[in-house]
């Protein structure tokens, strides 16, 4: 598929063109932390160097999305994609954040199934 880059965990795809990291949600380090690691990786840019987070959404509300839908597998096609660090950033309740550089996401977007609009 890739090669992954041992110290971040973040994996470039070829055929996509796309830079993945999978957030472990056993782990301490929240999903926003995750993305900032990830954007900071892909972009070779230190994590403190980057814009903070909270310039482009809540890195809380973000964290508490997450948090929520991991525990509940109903929502595990939940997505949020936004711009960061001139990166377009996905998030999908699987823990997978995909970041492909040099690419603008639009404005904050969540996807959410239609099986769950209909909740």
């Amino acid at each position: 598929m890739g090669t992954t880059e041992p110290e971040t965990g973040v994996t470039f795809d070829p055929e996509t063109d796309t830079y993945h990291l999978d957030h472990d949600w056993r782990s301490d380090e929240s999903v926003s932390a995750a993305v900032v690691r990830g954007v900071a990786a892909v972009t070779d840019t230190a994590p403190t160097d980057l814009e903070p987070l909270f310039a482009t959404l809540d890195p809380d509300a973000l964290d508490q999305l997450y948090r929520s839908a991991a525990g509940d597998p109903g929502r595990g096609d939940c997505l949020v994609s936004f711009s960061y660090s001139d990166c377009a950033v996905t998030v999908a309740a699987s823990g997978r954040i995909t970041v492909r550089p040099d690419a603008e996401a639009g404005p904050v977007s969540a996807g959410v199934p239609r099986g769950l609009r209909d909740r």
